[in-house]
């Protein structure tokens, strides 16, 4: 993952970097969550010194706020890619494309670390943000009432843990 000029022959611009820092950033995140995650680890994936990481985003808190921005916008793009694939039934649509997301762990993982960091006001707060545009996305969209949407929603938030935990319902030995 390490990018460095050596790698690319070309100096990645500012914009390059950081998509680079939040790529790596969501990835340690989803492994280490917040607290056990090290900006060191993600300045070294990204090949840049730790105080560049401090100089863009400030803190590591907002770090994890950036890549959470960054998760929740995929999430919403998945949703709309879902509902033009199938704008007749856009709950399929929806739902389907966000089962293809769900194969793309670091993100759903970083989801999940994400819940347990709600307790901190700034991390909640913007996570509410957030989550109210996917609500208001499916509700809107998926002609939904506020049952209908919490059950989509929640049918999505159970593919990301039975996916987080290598769960198959249809396997009878666990391990």
């Amino acid at each position: 993952m390490k990018q460095t000029s050596a790698d690319t022959h070309t100096r990645l611009s500012a914009e390059e970097r950081r998509e680079a820092i939040l790529k790596a950033a969501i990835h340690e995140f989803a492994t280490l969550g917040l607290h056990g995650a090290s900006t060191e680890s993600i300045a070294a994936q990204v090949g840049i010194s730790q105080p560049y990481i401090f100089k863009i985003f400030g803190t590591k808190k907002d770090l994890f706020i950036a890549a959470m921005e960054r998760v929740y916008d995929l999430i919403l793009m998945t949703f709309q890619q879902g509902l033009q694939q199938n704008s007749e039934e856009p709950l399929e649509g929806m739902g389907a494309a966000f089962e293809q997301l769900v194969q793309e762990n670091d993100e759903m993982s970083f989801i999940m670390q994400g819940m347990a960091t709600v307790n901190d006001p700034d991390i909640q707060r913007a996570t509410r943000r957030r989550f109210r545009e996917l609500y208001d996305f499916a509700r809107e969209h998926g002609q939904l009432d506020n049952l209908g949407v919490r059950r989509f929603l929640g049918e999505g938030f159970y593919l990301t843990f039975v996916k987080g935990i290598n769960f198959d319902p249809e396997r009878v030995d666990e391990d």
